[in-house]
């Protein structure tokens, strides 16, 4: 065998101990080769913004909420879930996940009362809060408070005013109402032709009896109908004591 066929023998044997070291799995597979620390960490998320706030609402309302998730490489965090959680209302659905754009919403029913209402997105350990300040929705319910039914001395205001409330559909009571006031019936008068619901939802006037013994009306109208009250004028206490017949008589 000449020196050029020994050699090329050997080259070919060579090569097939290093194919086989490789497929046994030896330090040399490409598998194994250290990156020197190239590769990136993995992406977290890094914060969770609100894209909307709602601000003010009436007690009720629904309102679509959307939150954003950035990642810790500082880019939108697609396909991760986000929890909403509410202290009043219901929210709808409970959990989204994000999108392209990093972002999730939820449709959040607020509750019915009035007063700061919030909502909390979280996202992987991280999480942000909207707040919104619910006020009373529109007038529902027009009523008598008390003053009805009193009785009281003719030509005098009755102990206590008459009071109506107007509310919302959920109770709560509305301010800034107007009311008018009106005798019907009796006579007498009321210490104003209108009043104004305060804070309390209420509105009052005093009302006084007509000059004669019976029975006196009055009605109270706002937007949503009319309230009727009744009272009773009374004789009042002795005044005055007159001679009406048999002065100056004389007897035969």
């Amino acid at each position: 065998m000449n020196g050029a066929l020994s050699r090329t023998l050997r080259s070919f044997a060579l090569m097939g101990a290093l194919v086989l070291a490789g497929s046994c799995g030896g330090s040399d597979s490409p598998t194994d080769i250290d990156d020197g620390g190239n590769n990136p960490p993995p992406v977290t998320v890094a914060s969770v913004t609100a894209v909307t706030t709602p601000g003010q609402q009436p007690v009720g309302a629904s309102v679509t909420v959307e939150f954003r998730v950035t990642g810790s490489d500082g880019q939108p965090f697609a396909g991760t879930s986000v929890a909403f959680s509410a202290n009043a209302g219901t929210v709808s659905p409970a959990s989204a996940t994000t999108g392209s754009t990093g972002t999730a919403s939820t449709s959040w029913t607020l509750g019915t009362t009035v007063g700061t209402q919030t909502l909390t997105a979280t996202a992987g350990g991280r999480s942000a809060t909207v707040s919104v300040t619910t006020q009373a929705g529109a007038p529902a319910a027009f009523a008598k408070v008390s003053g009805d039914n009193q009785a009281g001395p003719v030509g005098q205001a009755l102990a206590n005013p008459v009071v109506v409330s107007v509310k919302d559909a959920f109770g709560n009571p509305l301010a800034g109402q107007s009311v008018a006031f009106a005798v019907t019936a009796g006579g007498g008068s009321v210490g104003a032709a209108t009043a104004t619901t305060q804070a309390d939802g209420n509105a009052s006037v005093s009302w006084t009896m007509g000059s004669a013994p019976g029975t006196n009306t009055l009605t109270a109208t706002h937007a949503l109908g009319t309230v009727t009250f009744n009272a009773t004028g009374q004789v009042g206490a002795p005044a005055a004591i007159t001679k009406v017949a048999g002065d100056n008589q004389s007897a035969t």
